[in-house]
């Protein structure tokens, strides 16, 4: 139980997540939200589009979810200002990774924490920056090859 009378109910089907958030509070259940995330809208900061989508994944579980306070997330990555989604195929993710190869990049992570209860909701949004080495064609290759770098913001995880 989470917070003595409640469960917590994280939005998503990521095993990267429900390993993260177990890691704090072993006890969580994950319902996968079925919508589509979509694309930013025109001229929408890369933190108000997670915020967004973190939010949209929050309401959509909590109606499934009864008396729980619902954690929804999302992440994208930004590049020269313009945000990078997940691959949709092994040739956009060697390109993805090859424009990233030994550059520093933005990660944008949203969270929202929804309780369903009351309706109360808390959206936040960070950024950390991280540094690429130059990785060779035949690490691309490789890595695109095992299908890591699909459903992955960017084309990789940390």
């Amino acid at each position: 139980m989470w917070n003595g009378n409640r469960r917590l109910v994280l939005a998503s089907g990521s095993p990267r997540r429900r390993t993260l958030i177990a890691a704090f509070a072993p006890s969580v259940e994950a319902i996968a939200p079925a919508g589509e995330e979509g694309p930013p809208r025109p001229g929408e900061p890369a933190e108000g589009f997670v915020r967004r989508l973190s939010l949209a994944k929050a309401e959509e579980v909590a109606k499934e979810a009864g008396r729980a306070i619902v954690l929804g997330a999302d992440t994208t990555v930004v590049l020269d200002d313009q945000i990078i989604g997940k691959p949709a195929s092994a040739s956009e993710a060697t390109a993805t990774l090859g424009r990233l190869r030994g550059r520093t990049h933005r990660v944008v992570t949203g969270v929202t924490a929804l309780d369903v209860e009351s309706g109360r909701r808390l959206t936040s949004a960070t950024s950390s920056e991280v540094a690429m080495r130059r990785y060779s064609d035949a690490e691309v290759e490789a890595y695109v090859g095992s299908g890591e770098p699909f459903d992955k913001a960017g084309a990789y995880a940390v």
